[in-house]
């Protein structure tokens, strides 16, 4: 790892690192993916975070400044690898969860840290307490609780190291290997008896709750959402009244 840290650049620090599209940051409720990470980094001037993918807008731009530079905006990078070596603490996104770059993180034995406040349960796949996750990442369901956790990782090696064992230890248990064969097969297995779902059954979606927009902007931006009249005519039904 010191060899892949002089390759950022960064020999000396504890480097943090986050990869998401840039809209799984946007702020959508009170508390904010800037919120929880910049004071923690002014808390803490050996640390640097590493921002994959992000954004330019004025969020990141005051989270730079109010950093010295230590939030470093790196844009879309095809090749994670050199990144993920060198990285002492992953940092999920928020908002929306990155999980594959977490999961990802965990396999190099990184300890990987989120915001998972209380959620809806039928949304909770949008943070890193999804029901998938299976303790592969530290989740904090607090902001206080956030900061001190992270700024404790930060702060001692061997608390990196014991975290970043259980975050691997999860991910070799369950998604990888005959961890993962199990979980595929017993979602196979769920579907033992069901029949084929019809158009019939799709009602009109009642009115829109407040957490709508963000369920709407992840479809958006994942480059395959389309109008629902749009994938029924290409069944043949008649899709107007949804």
């Amino acid at each position: 790892q010191p060899t892949a840290h002089g390759r950022t650049g960064y020999l000396d620090a504890v480097v943090l690192l986050s990869a998401s599209l840039g809209y799984k940051y946007e702020p959508r409720d009170e508390h904010s993916f800037f919120d929880l990470v910049v004071p923690v980094l002014q808390r803490h001037p050996n640390a640097v975070l590493l921002v994959a993918g992000g954004g330019n807008d004025a969020e990141w731009s005051d989270a730079v400044a109010q950093t010295s530079s230590r939030v470093v905006l790196l844009g879309h990078q095809s090749d994670l690898t050199m990144l993920r070596e060198a990285t002492d603490i992953y940092v999920d996104s928020y908002p929306v969860a990155g999980n594959t770059s977490f999961i990802e993180a965990a396999t190099y034995g990184t300890p990987a840290i989120a915001f998972t406040p209380p959620t809806p349960t039928d949304l909770r796949t949008i943070h890193a307490d999804d029901y998938a996750a299976n303790g592969t990442v530290l989740g904090a369901k607090d902001p206080d609780l956030f900061r001190a956790r992270l700024s404790e990782l930060i702060a001692s090696p061997s608390r990196r190291a014991e975290v970043g064992a259980r975050c691997r230890a999860a991910v070799e248990e369950h998604n990888i290997r005959a961890g993962w064969r199990e979980h595929l097969e017993r979602a196979y297995a769920a579907t033992d008896g069901l029949s084929p779902a019809s158009v019939d059954d799709l009602v009109p979606p009642g009115p829109a709750t407040g957490l709508d927009p963000l369920v709407w902007s992840i479809f958006a931006n994942s480059g395959i959402a389309q109008p629902i009249e749009r994938s029924l005519a290409s069944m043949g039904v008649d899709g107007s009244q949804f």
